[in-house]
This record gives C-alpha cells, sequence and structure tokens, in this order.
C-alpha cells in the first residue's frame, strides 16, 4: 500500500454519463503536465483501453489478473497509451502517450461478475494493484474506469480505494435518469464503506458532462444540482464541480479516431477550448499528485 499512488474511480449507476470519456481525458490533462498516469479499465465493454490506443494482444488482461484460479501478475496487463503522431519519419509516439500507462480490459472481464460466492475476490483488485512497482514505474496518480451498475466488479473497485487520498467521482450529464443514477451510487456507497473496508473513502465531486446550453431543461437540472446532491452521501454532501464540460463534436472526434484533443489544435478551432475544459476540470478535481 505504501507504494501504491493515490487512485481515484469514476462511477455512476447508469451508463452515458462518460465515465470513460473522463477517465481518458483526465489521464490526457495530466499527460499535458507531464504527471504520469495508469488508467485502469474495469469496464468489460474495454471502451477507455480502445479509445487510449491500447489494445496489445501479446499482454494479460484484467479479466485473467483478477481470475480466482489462475490470477496473474497485475503488471502482466500493464500496456501504454498508444498515440501516434505523423513525422517525415513515419509514425512516432504522441507526447502525450509517454506519460500513460493502461491496465487493460476485454470482454473476459465480465466473467469476474459471477465470482460473488467467495468474499475473498472482491479485494482482488486491492491485492492487485498493490504488487505493482508504481514508483519504478513513475506513476503518480491511478484512475479507474467502471462499468454501470453497482455489480461485483464496482464493489471491487471500492474495496480497492483503500489509500489516504483516494475518491470517487460521479460523471452525469444533465438528464434526469443520469442524475438518478449517480444519486443511487452515491447512497450506495454512503451506507458500503464499513462492509467494503474503505471508511475514510471519500465522493470528490458530481462532474456534469454533455453539457447543451440551448436545452432549458438541462439548465434547470444543472441550477438545481448542488441542492440534488445536498444529502446524497448518507446524509451529507456531495460537492458539485463547476466546470462543466460541453458537447462538442471534437470530444466525439478524438475517442472515435483514438487521438489526443491536442491533435486536433490546428484543424479544429474548439479543440484548444476543449483542452482549456479538460485542464481546468483536472485541476478542480484536486488530485493529490
Amino acid at each position: 500500500m505504501a507504494n501504491r499512488p493515490p487512485a481515484y474511480a469514476f462511477l455512476t449507476n447508469k451508463g452515458g454519463g462518460r465515465k470513460s470519456v473522463t477517465a481518458r481525458e483526465t489521464a490526457s490533462a495530466l499527460a499535458r503536465r507531464g504527471i504520469t498516469s495508469c488508467v485502469v479499465d474495469m469496464d468489460p465493454q474495454g471502451n477507455v483501453t480502445g479509445r487510449l490506443a491500447a489494445f496489445n494482444p501479446q499482454r494479460a488482461h484484467l479479466g485473467q489478473v483478477l481470475d480466482l484460479k489462475t490470477p496473474q501478475a497485475a503488471s502482466n496487463a500493464l500496456t501504454v497509451c498508444g498515440w501516434s503522431v505523423d513525422t517525415d519519419n513515419g509514425p512516432a509516439p504522441h507526447p502525450e502517450a509517454a506519460h500513460i500507462y493502461v491496465l487493460q480490459s476485454n470482454t473476459d472481464l465480465a466473467d469476474r461478475e459471477h465470482e460473488t460466492y467467495d468474499p475473498k475476490s472482491l479485494f482482488r483488485l486491492r491485492i492487485a494493484l498493490n504488487a505493482i512497482d508504481w514508483k519504478a514505474l513513475g506513476v503518480q496518480v491511478i484512475l479507474i474506469d467502471s462499468p454501470p451498475g453497482k455489480g461485483h466488479l464496482v464493489y471491487m473497485i471500492i474495496a480497492a480505494l483503500n489509500g489516504d487520498h483516494d475518491a470517487v467521482y460521479l460523471p452525469v450529464t444533465p438528464d434526469s435518469d443520469e442524475i438518478d443514477g449517480a444519486l443511487r451510487m452515491a447512497g450506495f456507497l454512503g451506507v458500503n464503506r464499513d462492509v467494503l473496508g474503505v471508511d475514510s473513502l471519500r465522493i470528490g465531486g458530481v462532474i456534469i458532462n454533455g453539457v447543451d446550453r440551448r436545452l432549458k431543461l438541462g439548465a434547470s437540472y444543472i441550477a438545481d444540482m448542488a441542492d440534488t446532491f445536498e444529502t446524497a452521501d448518507n446524509g451529507n454532501r456531495v460537492p458539485v464541480l463547476s466546470t462543466h464540460v460541453p458537447q462538442m463534436s471534437v470530444i466525439r472526434t478524438a475517442q472515435s479516431e483514438k487521438l489526443p484533443l491536442s491533435h486536433y489544435l490546428r484543424r479544429e478551432r474548439t479543440a484548444a477550448k476543449a483542452i482549456q475544459i479538460y485542464d481546468q476540470l483536472t485541476e478542480e478535481m484536486k488530485l493529490n499528485v
């Protein structure tokens, strides 16, 4: 545990809150500051692994690392971000890529959802993360992407967040279903910390994504968000971060093309604004780096 850097998980009870996007762009924002992170892809869909162009079939994946019967060392599943840039000598690694490691995932990770019969399986991710020599890798922050819901994989994520500076963030869009999902996750955390041995785990805040200023209903949800989360954490307030991420086509393009936002600075006038927003958001999250 002494070697493990602070870990931050992006959780919500419903898909669509842009957890994977937030994890990816937080890693990218840290990389622009020269801070090395590791993104742990605990979603069997493997979205953040793909969007970081990090899938390596020659390496293990988290489904194997967390297998109770034939576990593998977590370092076997470590890959690096595969973003590249074109140069006169051909493709070369993008400068941000060198600062982003990935514990890669694939659909086999879903098999770990069925190991609830063994209580010890709850702590497999904690054990796996503690076994990596993070200092040798230069990793200063761990970012954990999660599947939606409150299944066994989410229990494993929460149980792994036993460090003094660890925290959970709740990404949402200004939509009633998304907000309800985040509220349910906050309530779930509020009553399960002691069960999972993470009494001091804090909820760092709600992250508002996909804001469309043209929609009055969305604006109304945002205006009421602070009151909505006033007692969400078992009677305690969950802060709502003031940096909101708007809907931007350049963000969608960067995700689908598996490239960093900085790649689009010369051809997309909104890329600089998107980078500024994620830099601000990462600063507001007050990650302990």
